[in-house]
């Protein structure tokens, strides 16, 4: 009897776990994070400044506020910068003439010369996580200055 007792046991056992396994998915791991985006390498003042003011006369408004630092998207929302750029327009600057000059602190200023003018502006830059950015704080769009 206890033989008949322990093989009804083992074939519940069998039959539990084929139920077990054949009704309840198996857990799957969980996924994946996706994977890191590779970090640009950092570009030149000169030619983030130059990529900064192409984005403003082609009024790409979005990829333009993505050049500022930190601190001038802080003290300028979107909008706002957004305003500053229509209302006042952007200055023309010879885009070839952009001359850089990299200083302590991780601090860079660009001058260009206007178009159709002998004048030049310069736009400030710092660096952040190691990549250039254009300083925008109280300025008007295209002559950002520092405190």
């Amino acid at each position: 009897m206890r033989a008949l007792i322990a093989i009804v046991v083992i074939a519940l056992a069998i039959a539990i776990v084929f139920l077990v396994v054949r009704f309840i998915p198996p857990q799957q791991p969980a996924p994946l994070p996706p994977p890191a985006r590779p970090v640009a390498p950092a570009q030149p003042p000169a030619k983030v400044v130059v990529s900064y003011l192409g984005t403003l006369y082609h009024k790409d408004y979005r990829t333009a506020y993505k050049f500022l630092s930190a601190a001038s998207q802080k003290a300028h929302p979107f909008d706002e910068f957004v305003k500053l750029n229509e209302e006042k327009g952007i200055t023309q600057f010879d885009l070839s003439t952009a001359k850089e000059e990299t200083g302590p602190a991780k601090q860079a200023v660009v001058t260009l010369s206007l178009k159709e003018d002998v004048s030049q502006h310069s736009l400030h830059l710092t660096q952040e996580a190691g990549q250039w950015r254009i300083v925008f704080l109280k300025g008007t769009p295209s002559f950002p200055y520092a405190e």
